[in-house]
């Protein structure tokens, strides 16, 4: 990355989660990457200022796991289903600035 913009990356702060990142940077002079759908929601509150980034960035990937035993019951499997037709609508969705 520092080659593709020019400038140099020194990384100050990490975190576990994305939502507690949005928290750190907003109110300082720190940059982060966000998925765009959380940060959208949260860049008012959080004083975000979002930008396009400068280089090709892949979408996320995103996994579900679950123990064997929920394999079967119909509850499971009609939650995994609809958390999987959740996410494959967010891969169609156009990113920040394209």
């Amino acid at each position: 990355m520092d080659d593709a913009i020019g400038a140099r990356r020194e990384v100050v702060l990490g975190l576990p989660h994305f939502q507690s990142v949005a928290l750190a940077v907003g109110r300082s002079d720190l940059i982060a990457t966000l998925p765009v759908q959380y940060a959208r929601a949260v860049a008012e509150g959080t004083g975000l200022e979002l930008f396009q980034l400068p280089i090709p960035s892949p979408a996320p990937e995103v996994r579900m796991y679950w123990h064997s035993r929920h394999d079967k019951p119909p509850p499971h499997a009609r939650i995994r289903r609809a958390v999987a037709e959740a996410v494959a609508e967010l891969k169609g969705e156009k990113w920040l600035g394209n």
